[in-house]
C-alpha cells in the first residue's frame, strides 16, 4: 500500500481504463497543492479569460512546486505486468512522479476549477487533453455525457477504439491550440528533470502544448478516459480513493537477525573462541566486526566475511521493512530470490521471513561481495518492479550508497526492464489440426503483441514428428520478422504450443530441432490445445485460486490406484479444494481419457516422463519453485543434457494453462482446422 494511502488503495489495472478517475480527488489533489513553497498565490486565485488561459495558469502553478519527473518507462499495455501502482498526490508533491501521476495531478487540478480533462493512454506515456469548447459546468446536468462528443466518448471512455485517435487529432490544432476543441498538455513539463530524449529545462505551456500534440500524432494511444463523467456517476462505484496527509515522522524499523543467520554466526564464533553480542542487530554486528578481523586461526576470513555479508543482509532487511513493507509476500520473495544469471533453484523450506531470505543469500552467494550486491540488489529489484515501484527514490539512493551498490542497481534494473520488454512478444502454435494421436498436417500460429494476436497463418507440414518441428521453424521465423517490423529490437522470447491431449504423451516441444533445440533460445510453455472450444470460466477461477494459495504444497498429487477410478477423480476435481493443481505420480502411458477428465477443471496438470516416477526429490523442487514453474521448467529442460547440471525437475512434465492463455482462449474465434 502506497504511502499516505487508506487500505482501499490499489494499483491500477490496467484493463479496467476508466478507473484511473479513482485515482483523482479535485478536493484533495487541490488541497495538496493549494499554494506552491515561496508563493502567495493560491490555487483557488487561478482564473483565465478563457478556458486555454485557466488551462495555461492551471499549469503554471503546478510549475511552481518544482516537481521531480520520474522518467523511466511504463508499459500501459496491461498484458505483460497487468497493473500499475500509482502515486498519491501527497507522494508527488513530496517525491515528484511518473507521467501518469502528474496527468492525474494535472487534471485533478483542473477539474477543480471547472475544466474537464481527459487522460490520453498512449502504450509508453500519458497526457492530458482539456476540452475547450466545454466544462465541468456543461456536464453536471447531464450526469456526464457532453452534447457534440458523441462520436468521440461514450460512458466516459472512447466511442470507437479503431477512430479514437483520429478523432481526437480532428478536434486540436496544431498551429493554433486555443481555437481547437481540445489542447493536449504533456505534463511531464512541469519538471526541470531530464525527459526522454528531451531537454532538462521546464517546458512553458505553449512548448508543453506542442509537445503533447507531436506525442499523440506519432504515438500508439491505447486508452482515452473522462474522469469528469464517471465522477458525476452518483451511485455507480466510481469514487476517488481516499488520501491522508503523511505522518510527520515515520517510524524507524531495527531488524535482527534470525535463526539462520544468527545460528551459522553462533556456530562460526563458537569455533574462533568469540562471545556473541548479546542482540544480533546492526550495533551487535558492528561491534563484532573488530573482534573477528586478523584472528590468528584459519577460520578468521569465513568469521569475518560472514560478520560483513550478514551486516549487509541487515541494512537490506530494514531499508526493504520500512520502504515497501506492502510487497512482501510469499509469492513475490520466491520469485525475486532467483540469482542473477542462474536457474530458478527450489526455494528452501526454512525460508519464510523477509530475514530469512536476506540472510540465505548472505550465506550462499559466490563470488566474494561483488556476488552478494549483485544478488541483494536483484532482490531488490524484482521486488520493486513487480510490485511497481519507482527505484529513482531517496531511499532506494540511500541504501545503494550505504552499501556501494548503485552501479549493481542500475545494471539489474536495466536487464529486468529489458526482460519484460522482450515479455511484450510471444508466438502460439497450435497442433488443432491432430487427429487422436497422430501427427498433424498442419499447424497454426498467432504472433501475440501487448496480448494482441495477429492473424493466424496456417502452415501445412509432413504428418510426422519431423514434418511438424520443420513447421514449427518457419512459423517461429515467420512470427520474428513480423514483431522486428512493429518493434525493431524486440525478442521474441516465449513460445507457446498448444497440443491437444493425443500428442501430450507422445512429443517434448521443447526438444524440438528448429536448427538447435528450440528450448536453448526460448520460454516454451506447453498449453492444453484442446481447450480452445471449451469454456474457460471454470479453469480461470481455479487458476487464480491456485496463485493466491499460500500453500507450501500446491500441487494435488493422485497415485496410480486413485487415478483409476475416473469418477472418482472427477468428483475429487468438482468438490475438492480449488486452489491446487495436479499431478501424477506415474506416467499416464495410454491413458488420454485420464487426461482430458483433470484438463477439462483443472488448468494445471503435472506428470512424469516416461520410466520415471515423480519421487521425493523432483516434487520438493516443483514445489519449492513455486509458482514460477513453467520458466523453471524451461531451465531444467535446458541443462538436462549436461550431467552436472541435469536436475530432478527435468523429469517432469507440466501443462500450464495460464490467465494469459485463457484469455487468448476465450477471445478464439478462428474456424477449427479441418
Amino acid at each position: 500500500m502506497p504511502a499516505h494511502t487508506t487500505p482501499g488503495w490499489e494499483k491500477w489495472k490496467k484493463m479496467e481504463p476508466h478507473r484511473l478517475a479513482r485515482y483523482i480527488d479535485p478536493g484533495v489533489i487541490a488541497e495538496v497543492f493549494a499554494a506552491a513553497p515561496g508563493s502567495t498565490a493560491r490555487l483557488s486565485q487561478v482564473g483565465g479569460a478563457t478556458r486555454f488561459e485557466l488551462a495555461a495558469n492551471v499549469y503554471a502553478h503546478l510549475e511552481g512546486f518544482g516537481l521531480r519527473y520520474d522518467a523511466t518507462p511504463i508499459d500501459f499495455t496491461g498484458h505483460s505486468t497487468g497493473e500499475q501502482r500509482v502515486r498519491s498526490a501527497w507522494e508527488v508533491h513530496e517525491d515528484g512522479g511518473s507521467c501518469l501521476d502528474l496527468s492525474l495531478v494535472y487534471a485533478g487540478l483542473c477539474e477543480r476549477v471547472g475544466l474537464r480533462p481527459l487522460l490520453v493512454i498512449l502504450r509508453d506515456h500519458t497526457l492530458v487533453a482539456v476540452a475547450l469548447a466545454t466544462g465541468v459546468e456543461d456536464a453536471r446536468p447531464r450526469l456526464g455525457p457532453v452534447p457534440g462528443e458523441e462520436t468521440l466518448l461514450r460512458q466516459g471512455l472512447p466511442a470507437d477504439d479503431h477512430s479514437m485517435r483520429a478523432q481526437l487529432l480532428a478536434r486540436l490544432s496544431r498551429e493554433t491550440p486555443q481555437a481547437g476543441e481540445y489542447v493536449m498538455v504533456e505534463c511531464t513539463g512541469v519538471s526541470a528533470t531530464q525527459r526522454l530524449g528531451g531537454p532538462t529545462a521546464r517546458l512553458t505551456f505553449a512548448e508543453a502544448v506542442s509537445a503533447g500534440y507531436d506525442q499523440l500524432a506519432g504515438g500508439d494511444l491505447r486508452h482515452l478516459v473522462d474522469p469528469t463523467y464517471f465522477h458525476l456517476q452518483a451511485g455507480k462505484g466510481i469514487t476517488p480513493y481516499a488520501v491522508r496527509p503523511p505522518e510527520v515522522a515515520k517510524a524507524s524499523v531495527e531488524a535482527e537477525l534470525g535463526p539462520i543467520g544468527a545460528g551459522r554466526l553462533t556456530e562460526m564464533l563458537e569455533l574462533v573462541g568469540v562471545t556473541a553480542p548479546p542482540r544480533w542487530n546492526l550495533a551487535g554486528l558492528r561491534r563484532l566486526a573488530p573482534l573477528v578481523a586478523g584472528l590468528p586461526t584459519p577460520q578468521e576470513p569465513l568469521v569475518a566475511d560472514a560478520v560483513r555479508d550478514l551486516t549487509e543482509a541487515l541494512v537490506t532487511n530494514e531499508f526493504i521493512a520500512g520502504w515497501m513493507p506492502h510487497v512482501l509476500t510469499t509469492k513475490a520473495m520466491r520469485q525475486a530470490l532467483r540469482p542473477p544469471g542462474a536457474a530458478p533453484a527450489a526455494t528452501p523450506a526454512a525460508l519464510h521471513t523477509l530475514g530469512d531470505y536476506l540472510e540465505h543469500i548472505a550465506l550462499h552467494h559466490r563470488d566474494g561481495p561483488a556476488g552478494l550486491r549483485r544478488w541483494l540488489a536483484s532482490f531488490v529489484v524484482n521486488l520493486a518492479v513487480d510490485a511497481g515501484m519507482d527505484l529513482d527514490v531517496e531511499p532506494v539512493r540511500r541504501w545503494a550508497n550505504e552499501l556501494n551498490m548503485l552501479v549493481d542497481i542500475n545494471d539489474v534494473a536495466r536487464t529486468v526492464r529489458a526482460q519484460r520488454e522482450n515479455a511484450r512478444a510471444r508466438l502460439i502454435v497450435s497442433l488443432h489440426a491432430a487427429v487422436a494421436d497422430d501427427w498433424p498436417e498442419s499447424l497454426v500460429g498467432w504472433w501475440l503483441l501487448d496480448g494482441k494476436p495477429s492473424e493466424p497463418k496456417k502452415e501445412d507440414c509432413e504428418p510426422s514428428q519431423r514434418g511438424l518441428e520443420a513447421a514449427v521453424r518457419r512459423l517461429l521465423e515467420w512470427a520474428d520478422d513480423e514483431i522486428q517490423d512493429h518493434e525493431p529490437g524486440l525478442e521474441l522470447e516465449q513460445v507457446d504450443i498448444a497440443i491437444p491431449t493425443g500428442l501430450l504423451l507422445r512429443w517434448q516441444p521443447e526438444e524440438a530441432e528448429i536448427g538447435g533445440r528450440l528450448v536453448q533460445h526460448h520460454q516454451v510453455v506447453t498449453r492444453w490445445g484442446d481447450r480452445l472450444w471449451r469454456d474457460t470460466r471454470h479453469v480461470r477461477k481455479r487458476f487464480k485460486a491456485i496463485l493466491q494459495a499460500a500453500s507450501d504444497k500446491p500441487v494435488l498429487w493422485l497415485d496410480s490406484t486413485v487415478a483409476a477410478d475416473l469418477d472418482g477423480v472427477a468428483a475429487t476435481l468438482r468438490n475438492g479444494l480449488p486452489d491446487q493443481a495436479i499431478g501424477l505420480r506415474f506416467h499416464p502411458e495410454g491413458q488420454e481419457t485420464l487426461l482430458d477428465t483433470v484438463l477439462e477443471q483443472s488448468p494445471i496438470l503435472v506428470w512424469p516422463e516416461r520410466g520415471l516416477e515423480a519421487d521425493g526429490a523432483a516434487v520438493a523442487e516443483l514445489h519449492g519453485c513455486w509458482p514460477d514453474v513453467p520458466r523453471s521448467l524451461t531451465d531444467a529442460y535446458r541443462t538436462r543434457r549436461e550431467p552436472l547440471l541435469a536436475r530432478p525437475l527435468a523429469g517432469l512434465r507440466a501443462v500450464w494453462d495460464d490467465e494469459e492463455w485463457l484469455r487468448f482462449c476465450r477471445s478464439f474465434a478462428g474456424p477449427r482446422a479441418s
